[in-house]
This record gives C-alpha cells, sequence and structure tokens, in this order.
C-alpha cells in the first residue's frame, strides 16, 4: 500500500468528520500496515497502474483521467467520506489591471471556462450545470466532507502526528 507523505489535511478532514478519537484509531491501524510513503498522489496513482503497488490513497480524478487515456489496470472506490479541497480563484488586491483580472474570473466560472478547465485538468466543474467528465465523479453521488477552517488552524498539529506516526524511522 502507498499514502502520500504529505496527508496532514485527509488526516485533519477525517478527525474533524469521524471525530478525533476515530480517526487516530484508524491512522495509527493504517500506519501499522507500514505503508510505502512517496511525494504526490498522482505518483501514486501511476506507479499503482504499473504493479508497484495494489492499493493506494490517490485522487480520483486522476484514476478516471487515466483511465479515459487507455490505462485499464487501475480502478478507484471511495473512503468515506471522501475528504475534499475547495479550489479558489481570487485576484490580487494591487492586481496592475483589476479589471483584466476580473473578466479572467468571470470567464473561468463561465460555463465555457469551465468545460475548458475540466478538459485540461478532469476535475469536477465548480458550476453545478455541468457535470463531470466521468459519472463517477458525480458530488451527487459521493459522500464528500470538505475540509473546512478547523483544519487550517490545526494544520501543524495534524501534520505532526501524520509525521510522526507514518515517517518514524523512514528516510525521506
Amino acid at each position: 500500500m502507498a499514502l502520500d507523505r504529505d496527508n496532514a489535511v485527509w488526516y485533519s478532514g477525517l478527525a474533524l468528520y469521524w471525530g478525533q478519537e476515530k480517526a487516530e484509531k484508524f491512522m495509527r491501524a493504517l500506519a501499522d500496515q507500514q505503508p510505502t510513503m512517496r511525494k504526490g498522489h498522482t505518483l501514486i496513482a501511476t506507479l499503482m497502474s504499473s504493479g508497484e503497488f495494489p492499493l493506494g490513497l490517490v485522487y480520483a480524478h486522476r484514476v478516471e483521467e487515466m483511465k479515459a487515456k487507455g490505462v485499464n489496470s487501475i480502478e478507484w472506490v471511495p473512503l468515506e467520506p471522501i475528504v475534499a479541497t475547495p479550489n479558489v480563484i481570487g485576484i490580487g488586491k494591487n492586481a496592475p489591471n483589476p479589471n483584466a483580472a476580473k473578466l479572467l474570473v468571470d470567464f473561468f466560472l463561465s460555463k465555457e471556462g469551465q468545460i475548458i478547465s475540466q478538459k485540461q485538468q478532469y476535475r469536477v466543474p465548480a458550476n453545478p450545470d455541468l457535470l463531470p467528465v466521468s459519472p463517477s465523479l458525480d458530488p451527487k453521488n459521493l459522500k464528500i466532507s470538505l475540509v473546512n477552517r478547523q483544519a487550517a488552524e490545526k494544520y501543524e498539529q495534524f501534520d505532526r502526528q501524520y509525521q510522526e506516526l507514518f515517517m518514524k524511522g523512514k528516510a525521506e
């Protein structure tokens, strides 16, 4: 099994959803399996598809993208909940061309912009009028927990705990 060595956001999301005690128990049991630790969910998915690992924690949209490109040796199943982080788009306070930036934001959030982003990144569109490229990624059919502000406020604590559990004795 393979895990990303930087999964504090996932850990914090589970702790906030399940409660700290259940999440810690789950993480300890997972750490006891002595997973291989790698840097990058996409790398892990790629290595899984080539047979390097039979199991790994990866991004579902990357697996769907790989399958769409003909990689048939990989599949995903949801661990409930699916911990998700919202992506944001913003404009810098002192942007040299704020009106142009506003136009870019409007375009990116439009149906046309979301279709372009969706095809390039294979991610679930923010526009509720668009379905994901893969029906498997439809958020209406998945139990999703968005990481919230509490996770950010306690990020260092969750990261330290995750590192202590999974990176103990492993070379960087």
